[in-house]
């Protein structure tokens, strides 16, 4: 009989015992809040020299707009940090209560659930030494309100949302952030520029310059950075106005110059060089290559000078009648060389030094004159020597 008393209050504490264990371990917190709300996860701690947060689970990893943690409700004693995914704190003496907050933004439609699950350990004191110990993982379940009409019988309430004052991380997937309007006024005025300009006109490498600034800008529009259209937008001034304009006076007129000769008279080969010359500058008049244009600029010009130096070495064809190329200086010519600058400055440097000495030198033989003393001995002289 007292055996099977025994046996009973055992298999009634064992049930009681296992009938305990999912309330300490499994046991849900639950919160049924609209999408986006903000939801405060505590974990409280007691007698504790320290904890670390091991791991955060989430059945459903979608409805997880952002996470982050707060620590305002840690007593001083407790030191550490929580900017990481693993929050970590110790203290230098038993800290006998605590409370951890785990902030979870959701998302989601409604209906949408999710389980989080809560892992870490504690720094605790037994006897004289420090364990770590892992205490059974918290759990809360996190529901996304339905949309159906408010109840007419009171309802319990739910938790509210942290305050204000608690930080949050902003999600990037939030659908509800505003967007900036772009700003394109500068890109496109410096687009319609561009497109208004005549190839023609400028060379060839500045020109593909400002084609390729034309098709970044025309890539940035539709981009959707500001960043990149202001810089596009910038790129496009800078190449504009880098651009290089064609010179083709020093051709036109060795053209003008050698056409005119050719109507008078032929000179054999050398008026076959110079018409040979004359076709090559014409055709290059459309040429956006700056070297090519000066180099048969300079051939017209030299075949000119040649059937000029032939034909006024004949004697029916009088020199003052031959018509001369006129070639404008499109360069004004200027003194670059640095010793031609320095010169008149060391004039007028010397000139005003010498001036300055001979003031001085005259200053000097003047005083000398003005403090000259008569040095003669006085000789005594008596009156009455006069009357002897």
């Amino acid at each position: 009989m007292k055996f099977m008393k025994k046996a009973l209050v055992c298999s009634i504490a064992l049930a009681l015992f296992l009938c305990m264990m999912p309330l300490s371990a499994d046991a849900a917190a639950e919160f049924s809040v609209d999408s986006g709300a903000v939801v405060t996860l505590d974990v409280p701690l007691a007698n504790i020299w320290g904890f670390e947060v091991d791991s955060i689970s989430f059945s459903n990893e979608s409805m997880i707009a952002s996470l982050s943690f707060d620590d305002t409700d840690l007593p001083r004693a407790l030191g550490g940090d929580c900017t990481n995914n693993h929050p970590y704190y110790t203290a230098s003496s038993v800290v006998p209560s605590a409370v951890f907050h785990i902030l979870v933004k959701t998302a989601g439609s409604p209906g949408d659930s999710c389980t989080v699950t809560v892992s870490y350990k504690t720094s605790v004191s037994e006897g004289d030494a420090i364990v770590t110990k892992t205490p059974a993982p918290l759990v809360y379940q996190i529901s996304i309100k339905q949309n159906t009409p408010a109840p007419t019988t009171p309802t319990t309430p739910q938790p509210t949302t942290p305050p204000a004052t608690q930080p949050t991380t902003p999600s990037a997937t939030t659908p509800t952030a505003p967007t900036v309007p772009l700003e394109l006024d500068e890109l496109n005025n410096q687009i319609a520029v561009a497109e208004g300009l005549e190839q023609d006109k400028y060379t060839a490498t500045s020109w593909e310059s400002l084609k390729s600034a034309l098709t970044t800008a025309y890539s940035a529009r539709k981009s959707g950075s500001q960043k990149k259209i202001d810089q596009a937008a910038a790129g496009l001034k800078d190449a504009i106005g880098a651009l290089v304009k064609m010179d083709y006076m020093t051709l036109t007129g060795a053209i003008d110059a050698a056409n005119a000769l050719l109507a008078d008279v032929e000179a054999g080969a050398l008026w076959a060089e110079l018409d040979n010359a004359l076709t090559d500058a014409t055709n290059l008049l459309s040429s956006a290559d700056q070297a090519q244009v000066d180099a048969a600029a300079q051939r017209l010009v030299d075949a000119i000078s040649a059937v000029q130096r032939h034909l006024a070495q004949k004697d029916d064809v009088p020199t003052e009648t031959l018509p001369k190329p006129t070639i404008p200086d499109v360069v004004e010519q200027r003194c670059d060389y640095p010793s031609h600058k320095v010169w008149p400055v060391l004039f007028w440097v010397s000139l005003a030094l010498n001036i300055a000495c001979g003031v001085l030198i005259g200053t000097y033989i003047f005083a000398k004159i003005k403090n000259r003393k008569d040095t003669t001995p006085l000789v005594e002289y008596d009156i009455e020597d006069d009357d002897e």
